[in-house]
């Protein structure tokens, strides 16, 4: 009499554990391609900062022209020099067109100088954040826009303040 051999899997078996596998990655993958786009946008935000950082140590030692009351200065990205990191490329790797740190001097009523940072740019495929105040860039600022970007380098003060300035000033460059 034959043995019996009971050690491999039937076809059914195998169909239903690639049928489990097939469903786990209809769910993993999309909720992986939303953990790496969000921190792509984290990484965003904190290269925002710290080219607003970095033109904030640079105006301070001389190196960029500080507005007058009322003023803004408009300092090019591809211009600043960081640590790390290849400042004429965004986070996702694409060219910057255009993307700026503004200086704005929305002086208090006591007449002294308040300067308040913003940062505002689009990359080539169009991943952009429009102006925005250092103290307030979030993950929620960075955009997928396809066609255009909200951000200029003739910019008013009012278009990089969103209305708070009510000045129709062009900025200047450092």
């Amino acid at each position: 009499m034959k043995k019996k051999n009971d050690k491999g899997f039937t076809l059914i078996e195998l169909l239903a554990v690639i049928i489990i596998l097939g469903v786990l990655l209809l769910i993993a993958i999309p909720a992986m391609t939303g953990i790496i786009e969000g921190a792509k946008k984290d990484s965003w935000v904190s290269t925002a900062k710290n080219y607003i950082s970095q033109v904030r140590y640079s105006a301070l030692q001389g190196d960029y022209t500080l507005p007058g009351k009322g003023g803004c200065t408009i300092v090019d990205v591809k211009s600043i020099n960081l640590e790390q990191g290849d400042p004429t490329k965004s986070v996702y790797g694409q060219n910057w067109e255009p993307a700026y740190v503004a200086i704005v001097n929305l002086s208090g009523a006591d007449g002294q100088d308040k300067y308040t940072y913003y940062f505002g740019g689009c990359d080539t495929e169009f991943n952009s954040m429009d102006w925005t105040a250092e103290n307030n860039i979030t993950r929620k600022d960075v955009l997928r826009r396809r066609g255009y970007c909200n951000v200029s380098k003739g910019d008013t003060i009012e278009a990089i303040t969103n209305g708070a300035s009510g000045s129709q000033s062009k900025c200047s460059d450092p």
